[in-house]
């Protein structure tokens, strides 16, 4: 007798399976189960699937659900991988997309506010402990994905440059970057305090470091 892993494993088997399945039942359930996917997909990336049309994004889909079967409970983190099943601006646009979609998920924390800050004595501010925000990502992106997110077609030269994207309030934003400003934040993010941070960086880059943090906070 089959113990009950071995029943689910074969069940998930037959439910991925490319082949038509003799049981009805079951290739009935295996339908809903990839359809249901492609849903989420659709729901996580909607650029992406508008850009892509019904048809396009549906193949696409499929791949994915072939290649990446659900691992976890809950479908809202299904999706994760899809920028691998792409190229260029396109795989870009879904790194974006899913960051936009984690940073509008992010647990809630009190940001450091101008009104916060003033409370602190400037003499402090070196050493002042910071973290980010947890819906705060900073991704390296290749192409100007921005511009397909937006809706505007003809940009598909590489473009090597900074994305920033965050939560305000229940609104997730996002904004272009240049390189020297990401590193000083992601170097800020390392080492936790303004002093050590610039410590860390390069001379021309600390000395920008803080103009850039009046605009963080």
């Amino acid at each position: 007798m089959l113990s009950l892993r071995e029943l689910q494993l074969e069940m998930r088997g037959q439910v991925l399976s490319p082949r038509r399945l003799a049981d009805g039942g079951k290739d009935v359930y295996r339908y809903a189960y990839g359809a249901r996917l492609a849903g989420v997909l659709a729901s996580n990336y909607p650029v992406l699937a508008r850009r892509r049309g019904e048809g396009e994004f549906a193949e696409l889909a499929r791949e994915y659900v072939t290649r990446y079967p659900s691992a976890h409970y809950n479908v809202r983190w299904y999706g994760a991988h899809l920028w691998r099943l792409l190229t260029g601006a396109e795989a870009d646009l879904a790194r974006m997309e899913w960051a936009l979609g984690l940073a509008f998920d992010a647990p809630d924390a009190a940001p450091l506010t101008s009104a916060r800050l003033a409370a602190v004595p400037v003499d402090a501010w070196a050493e002042l402990p910071i973290m980010l925000h947890p819906s705060v990502h900073l991704l390296y992106m290749s192409w100007p994905a921005e511009k397909l997110w937006q809706g505007v077609d003809g940009h598909e030269r590489a473009h090597l440059h900074d994305l920033f994207v965050w939560r305000k309030d229940l609104q997730a934003h996002w904004r272009i970057a240049g390189a020297q400003e990401g590193l000083a934040l992601r170097t800020l993010r390392q080492c936790g305090t303004l002093q050590r941070a610039c410590d860390a960086l390069p001379e021309d880059v600390a000395a920008q470091i803080g103009p850039w943090f009046a605009g963080w906070v």
